[in-house]
């Protein structure tokens, strides 16, 4: 067990952490690449093709049926929720970067616990910016962007 302290102006709070991997830590994503191994064996059983490294993984789900594709994809979704349930652990949908990307316009909603992911028309995954083609053309602009701004010196928050 670790204590974790927040500190500000006005108060201390520490509280002891019973779960959890130290944000940081580099032994962190070793140790959770091992727990999250049986997830990619799971779907990989189910005929999902799954990737994983460190503490990103992604479901490519490929096809011609929109409708077909968002059944599957909800399917994996519902299995990724099981897992956690099985493992005592959660996934904040909110902090789930790797929303779905399509072409076309959706025709169902997926939902990932209980939150309907919104469908994009890019993803960020392992730091890299793809649009639906898999281009990069988005996340070179947005480097250069971002490069332009700290060497003229002006704020940026992104």
């Amino acid at each position: 067990m670790r204590a974790v302290t927040v500190r500000s102006d006005l108060n201390n709070i520490t509280v002891l952490v019973q779960r959890g991997l130290p944000q940081g830590g580099g032994l962190s994503p070793t140790l959770w690449s091992l727990i999250a191994d049986c997830l990619l064996m799971l779907l990989t059983q189910q005929g999902v093709f799954t990737q994983g490294y460190a503490d990103d993984r992604v479901a490519l789900v490929v096809g011609s049926i929109l409708s077909t594709i968002c059944d599957i994809m909800q399917r994996i979704l519902n299995g990724v929720e099981k897992w956690g349930r099985q493992m005592q652990l959660s996934i904040n949908p909110e902090k789930n970067g790797d929303d779905p990307v399509y072409k076309e316009i959706q025709t169902k909603d997926i939902k990932f616990y209980g939150s309907t992911l919104i469908l994009t028309r890019q993803l960020k995954y392992l730091g890299v910016l793809r649009d639906h083609k898999l281009s990069l053309r988005h996340h070179v602009e947005h480097k250069c962007h971002k490069a332009i701004m700290l060497l003229s010196g002006k704020t940026l928050y992104c």
